[in-house]
């Protein structure tokens, strides 16, 4: 849960699925992403903020919930291409041969 000045947001949960395909021959790939597969990016606010009316001078309490709903569910085809290098580098793991562990402090 996340605090506000006036109350608070609930967290919120959603679900994305990708697949990749690569040609190391052509240093080509192509990836096709699914955004938020369950249709379930929302998430609730609620608020509760005491108000001073300065004109009549009377205070009173001002209460909100409300649910925002994304509507974020997509597609996304992403095409690839490497040029002027024949592989095509994995962004998101290491080779542990690939690593530098040489520390100075």
């Amino acid at each position: 849960m996340m605090e506000i000045p006036t109350g608070s947001v609930d967290p919120s949960y959603y679900f994305d699925i990708g697949i990749e395909k690569r040609f190391p021959e052509k240093s080509f790939s192509i990836s096709l992403t699914f955004k938020d597969v369950f249709d379930t990016q929302s998430y609730n606010i609620t608020t509760n903020e005491s108000m001073l009316n300065l004109t009549s001078q009377q205070r009173y309490n001002q209460r909100l919930r409300a649910q925002r709903w994304n509507n974020y569910r997509s597609v996304v085809i992403s095409l690839d291409y490497a040029i002027g290098n024949n592989q095509i580098q994995n962004r998101f793991f290491k080779r542990s041969d690939d690593l530098d562990n040489d520390y100075n402090y």
